[in-house]
């Protein structure tokens, strides 16, 4: 499964078998299948859609599935003389289920691993390697691992959890008094892999609807800015460089000119959801960072001048990805890019499911 965080796992994606065209992502391991959800949920839920096209699973939610839990096996009457069980060491039970053995030679240090049978007391089990054996003296204690056949796992999304997360944003964004919003909102989203991120809704003033007396979570947003949300779908691909140059021409043209204070003293921001895996993201940059691909990514641990590492660590890239979006951010921040010439844009990040050098990248 190496890759799986790295390519969406399509509905017919059989890890370990032939695809069959329309087939459910079932993966197995230790004779236990789970079939993964292969389309989000369409239903509304929070007021949200999920719409988006397929899941993408890491292999770290497949390891969860599989493999964790906090239980512990109780064993006496370890047999010295077949030798001691060892750190690491897989245990087989009589019933077909499996252990791992979590430090050296101790009965109570034996953590449920897998599937394919329920220990039981009196079951004897034998070390893989060691040959040392032993009796379970009561049931397995698993009271967190999941042992279920993937039916009942969440039909939702990352791309449901940032619709949710911009909604909640812009409900909370207000004054003092909640009585009226405190910022205006757009949103972009990719689109493909030439053109990057498309004006998905432009940045309106009036998007909160109606304000409750108390709490501004509880306020409701325009009806017709949240169906353009909803429907708003998934595209393979994340050009996250891209797609931010992209914003950042937004804030540079006419479009905006209604939304933008003549004073310098207005803020500007993009917000940037995302794993962090940029992928057809280059190497050319849409106005206004041409020149991005001449700024580079500073590597602390040598104050050398790296581009495709931050800290010493690699960024990672999906196909045809680029090492730009921090670069592009750099140039939104120094220079004054947005409509009239006087104000720049600052760039956040907001990451999911991201790795250590994503979260660096981010």
């Amino acid at each position: 499964m190496d890759g799986s965080d790295l390519r969406p796992a399509l509905i017919n994606l059989q890890p370990g078998a032939t695809a069959v065209s329309g087939a459910a992502g079932v993966f197995s391991i230790n004779g236990r299948s789970i079939t993964l959800p292969a389309v989000p949920s369409s239903s509304a839920v929070d007021g949200v859609i999920d719409n988006a096209s397929q899941f993408r699973y890491s292999k770290n939610y497949l390891n969860w599935l599989f493999f964790y839990s906090t239980g512990t096996l109780d064993l006496n009457n370890i047999d010295e003389s077949a030798g001691a069980f060892l750190h690491g060491e897989i245990l087989n039970g009589n019933s077909g289920a499996v252990a791992l053995v979590d430090a050296p030679l101790s009965g109570s240090s034996l953590r449920y691993y897998g599937t394919g049978g329920t220990f039981s007391a009196g079951e004897i089990v034998t070390g893989a390697v060691s040959g040392a054996t032993a009796e379970v003296v009561t049931n397995t204690v698993n009271d967190d691992a999941y042992t279920g056949n993937g039916g009942d796992l969440p039909t939702k999304s990352r791309f449901y959890y940032a619709k949710k997360a911009i909604m909640d944003v812009i409900k909370t964004t207000v004054d003092s008094s909640n009585t009226r919003g405190a910022a205006n909102f757009g949103l972009f989203n990719f689109s493909s892999a030439t053109t990057g991120a498309t004006n998905a809704l432009p940045i309106k003033a009036d998007i909160i609807a109606t304000f409750h007396p108390t709490d501004p979570e509880q306020n409701t947003l325009d009806p017709n800015w949240v169906n353009k949300l909803n429907n708003m779908g998934t595209f393979d691909y994340s050009p996250l460089a891209k797609g931010l140059a992209n914003i950042g021409s937004y804030f540079n043209s006419a479009t905006v000119s209604s939304f933008v204070d003549v004073y310098y003293c207005q803020k500007n921001f993009s917000l940037v959801i995302s794993s962090g895996l940029p992928s057809y993201d280059g190497p050319t940059m849409d106005n206004p960072s041409q020149s991005v691909p001449n700024r580079f990514d500073a590597n602390d641990d040598n104050d050398a001048l790296t581009e495709g590492e931050i800290d010493g660590i690699p960024i990672p890239l999906n196909i045809l990805g680029y090492t730009y979006l921090d670069d592009v951010a750099a140039y939104m921040y120094d220079n004054k890019i947005v409509y009239g010439g006087y104000q720049n844009v600052m760039t956040y990040t907001l990451g999911f499911m991201s790795s250590a050098g994503s979260r660096k990248y981010l």
